[in-house]
Protein backbone atom coordinates (compact mmCIF):
# COMPACT_ATOMS: atom_id res chain seq x y z
CA UNK A 1 0.00 0.00 0.00
CA UNK A 2 0.83 3.60 -0.23
CA UNK A 3 0.90 3.91 3.35
CA UNK A 4 3.50 1.09 4.11
CA UNK A 5 5.91 2.21 1.32
CA UNK A 6 5.52 6.22 3.18
CA UNK A 7 6.17 4.98 5.94
CA UNK A 8 8.88 2.24 5.28
CA UNK A 9 12.13 2.42 6.97
CA UNK A 10 14.97 3.01 4.90
CA UNK A 11 18.58 1.45 4.75
CA UNK A 12 21.43 0.30 2.55
CA UNK A 13 22.67 -3.77 2.41
CA UNK A 14 26.02 -3.71 0.49
CA UNK A 15 25.67 -0.11 -0.76
CA UNK A 16 22.27 -0.78 -1.95
CA UNK A 17 19.39 1.46 -0.61
CA UNK A 18 16.91 -0.73 0.56
CA UNK A 19 12.59 0.10 2.31
CA UNK A 20 11.62 -2.41 4.93
CA UNK A 21 7.78 -1.72 5.63
CA UNK A 22 6.91 -1.99 9.31
CA UNK A 23 4.99 -5.85 10.65
CA UNK A 24 2.22 -4.39 11.23
CA UNK A 25 1.73 -3.04 7.27
CA UNK A 26 3.01 -6.08 6.13
CA UNK A 27 0.44 -8.37 8.11
CA UNK A 28 -2.15 -6.53 6.77
CA UNK A 29 -0.97 -6.46 2.93
CA UNK A 30 -1.00 -10.52 3.96
CA UNK A 31 -4.40 -10.61 5.01
CA UNK A 32 -5.63 -8.64 2.88
CA UNK A 33 -5.12 -11.75 0.11
CA UNK A 34 -7.69 -13.83 1.83
CA UNK A 35 -5.83 -16.80 2.00
CA UNK A 36 -6.74 -19.14 5.03
CA UNK A 37 -3.14 -19.97 5.21
CA UNK A 38 -1.68 -16.76 5.40
CA UNK A 39 -4.55 -15.78 8.49
CA UNK A 40 -2.81 -19.17 10.44
CA UNK A 41 0.50 -17.51 9.67
CA UNK A 42 -0.15 -14.34 11.19
CA UNK A 43 -2.14 -15.83 14.41
CA UNK A 44 1.01 -18.41 15.18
Amino acid sequence: SVGAVREAETGEIDGVPIRVVRADFLAAMVLSTGRPKDFARILA
